[in-house]
Formats: structure tokens, sequence, C-alpha cells
């Protein structure tokens, strides 16, 4: 307070950085939280279209757990940021990951291809959201 009224340019500087600051620190945060979700969303997604030569993947629960219990935290806790648009992806991958038959997955291929093909929209979605965001600076010294 006392610093607007003694040097008025110096404090709208330093709340100017330090506004700055914070959503870096924002955007940060929402890029990991990103490539979490695309993470977690690819491994699924891989394991779905199989392997080249048309055999499938072992598909496992872990890989559906996964994603509900990462959707879960970030809808419930780690949306610290406010980050809408990913609690709405969240919400997307959680329904498509619990709507996923694991026996049905295994004898059906065009199951496959139709969660794959959701999966592959939440992807292009997860990956405008990262584009969004500035990346992140790494220092290596």
């Amino acid at each position: 307070g006392k610093l607007a009224l003694i040097a008025p340019e110096a404090f709208a500087k330093a709340q100017a950085e330090l506004t700055a600051t914070v959503e870096q620190g924002k955007a940060h945060i929402e890029s990991i939280l990103c490539a979490e979700a695309v993470e977690l969303v690819k491994n699924l997604r891989n394991v779905l279209q199989g392997f080249d030569d048309g055999t499938a993947k072992k598909f496992y629960d872990s890989h559906i757990e996964k994603i509900v219990q990462w959707s879960d935290l970030f809808v419930e806790a780690r949306n610290v940021t406010g980050f809408d648009a990913l609690a709405d992806v969240a919400k997307q991958i959680k329904s498509v990951a619990l709507c996923c038959d694991k026996d049905a997955i295994k004898k059906f291929g065009f199951i496959r291809r139709e969660v794959k093909a959701e999966l592959d929209g939440a992807l292009i979605t997860l990956k405008g959201l990262m584009e969004a965001r500035p990346g992140r600076k790494l220092d290596l010294d």
C-alpha cells in the first residue's frame, strides 16, 4: 500500500511483474496437467491400436484405472487454476474409460476402433490446450 502512495510508477511495475509471474506459474501448472493427461490417453490409445501387424496388445485394467484415478483427482483436487477446458476433457476421458469393457475390447475390433476414435478426439483437444500455453523454459545450467 505505501509503495503505491510513494512511487506509483514503481508500484505499477512491481504489480505488473507479479501478475506476469503468476500467469507464467498458472500456464506452467496447466501444461504439466495437460501433459499428464496426454500420456495416459496415448497409452490407452496405443494399446487399442495394437501392433503394426494387426495383432492386439495386452489390455490391462490398469490402463483404465489410471485414467479414472487421474480424472477424479484432477476434478476433485488438482484443478487449482480453474482450468475448465481440461476439467471437461478429464470428464470425457473418464467416461470413455469407464465404458471400456475389457472382454468386448479383446473380442471385437470395431469396439477397439470406436474407443480409439474417441480417444483421438480427446488427444486433439489436449494438444490444442497445450499449444495454447507457453512452453516451459528449462534452465539446464
